[in-house]
């Protein structure tokens, strides 16, 4: 049993010698196959059939090789395409986001309660509140929710104080909540979380509490104050760009388009349109 073993060992190292050496002679006859020991080697070593089998072998791999390339990259590009549609069908379906606002309103007011304004200078208005919001689809969202508000004027040469002089002023300041109704259009590129939008909205507030001081020739002349009627509402029509990232935080400017104001006397339209009278604000969702 153990002589079977050993001539086993011996025939296959001389068969694998025997391959060795017949390829380096093949290899080494290439180009002169026609000669004297060419013609030998080739009768021996078989080595026209050996070049074909080797390069049917190798021709195999490539080929190998080529189809599981085509496979990966075609398993790359259905799992993008699914990633995508994925994408797209996620935002098909309503999603639902909570979180909060912060604002800054620049406006130019044209009543004062019932007294026409002559002249308007320093103002501010800061709103903050609570933001639902929904994205009806990727390039479309709803956004509500409730405001508290805060303006601060003073106004000069109005015409209830005329007759006292030139020089008087009303400082004026106001609370009022709101709720904004409004839609988002978005465009949206796929190499970037930011997103520009345009946006239409409707605000509808409820003046609560008004306060001024007139003076006259820089003196205190009137103080009053009081809450408003539940008559006297406001309804702001707003026209909005901005952007907005990864829909968690939005950036947007508001310039006025219209505006409507009721009490128990009159409707009217209190602020002037355009670019005197606008909003700056700001929203986290999650």
């Amino acid at each position: 049993m153990k002589k079977i073993w050993i001539a086993s060992f011996i025939f296959a190292a001389a068969t694998a010698f025997a391959q060795d050496t017949c390829t380096e002679l093949c290899s080494s006859c290439l180009d002169n196959n026609e000669s004297g020991p060419c013609a030998k080697v080739e009768e021996i070593c078989k080595c026209t059939e050996m070049i074909a089998n080797l390069k049917a072998e190798l021709q195999g791999d490539a080929n190998n090789k080529t189809a599981t390339g085509s496979v990966y990259e075609s398993s790359a590009q259905t799992a993008a395409a699914e990633n995508r549609h994925a994408q797209n069908q996620a935002y098909e379906n309503t999603v639902f986001r909570m979180g909060f606002s912060l604002g800054y309103e620049s406006f130019m007011e044209q009543m004062e309660g019932d007294v026409r304004v002559d002249e308007f200078y320093h103002h501010l208005g800061i709103n903050a509140g609570a933001v639902l919001r929904w994205d009806l689809y990727h390039w479309l969202s709803f956004i509500t929710g409730i405001n508290a508000i805060y303006h601060y004027a003073e106004y000069s040469q109005t015409l209830a104080y005329h007759r006292y002089g030139e020089n008087n002023n009303i400082l004026y300041n106001n609370i009022m909540v709101e709720i904004p109704l409004q839609f988002r259009f978005a465009l949206s590129f796929e190499k970037t979380k930011i997103r520009p939008f345009i946006s239409a909205s409707t605000h509808i507030r409820k003046p609560i509490y008004v306060w001024s001081d007139t003076e006259v020739f820089w003196k205190d002349f009137d103080n009053k104050g009081g809450m408003y009627s539940f008559l006297d509402w406001e309804f702001i029509e707003y026209l909005g760009l901005g952007i907005e990232l990864n829909r968690h935080v939005a950036i947007l400017w508001q310039p006025l388009l219209y505006s409507i104001r009721t009490n128990a006397y009159k409707a009217s339209n209190p602020y002037d349109n355009g670019l005197d009278t606008w909003r700056l604000g700001m929203e986290f969702t999650w």
